[in-house]
């Protein structure tokens, strides 16, 4: 059986503890640029990113020997009665919205040391309004992640 997150619009996210942010560059040719601020330089750091199906995506950072992986933010619509929650499935598209802007709580897995941190990711740069077209499938995208240390 496949459980989902059932999560209200207005949830925000926390985690415990300290927290750090790193600041993630998506590129269009799937490759990941680590940039000092929100909108700044990149640190020379750089690493992989793709999508698994239309739900999440896994980010891969060589250097930290880490990967990111976490689902698209998504919450209940209005309406969608607790009675429902049974009958959900990851299919059942007319019951949520995506926001594809934010993640879900994911982990963080050190690839050598195997120990595992939770982080959530944010877009900082505003989202392209271009439609893309076979030879351009992805616009730059910026997020904010943050994890614990």
């Amino acid at each position: 059986m496949t459980r989902l997150q059932i999560v209200s619009p207005s949830l925000e996210f926390t985690l415990p503890g300290e927290v750090s942010k790193l600041f993630l560059k998506l590129n269009r040719d799937f490759t990941v640029s680590v940039l000092d601020t929100a909108q700044g330089q990149p640190t020379g750091e750089v690493g992989h990113w793709t999508f698994v199906y239309d739900q999440s995506m896994i980010v891969e950072l060589p250097q930290r020997k880490a990967k990111y992986v976490a689902n698209f933010r998504y919450s209940l619509k209005q309406g969608v009665m607790p009675d429902q929650y049974d009958k959900l499935k990851t299919g059942s598209y007319e019951a949520f919205d995506s926001n594809c802007s934010e993640t879900m709580v994911g982990v963080k897995l050190g690839v050598e040391d195997k120990r595992v941190q939770c982080w959530v990711g944010y877009q900082t740069e505003p989202e392209t309004r271009q439609a893309a077209t076979e030879t351009d499938l992805a616009a730059p995208l910026i997020l904010a992640q943050t994890s614990s240390q």
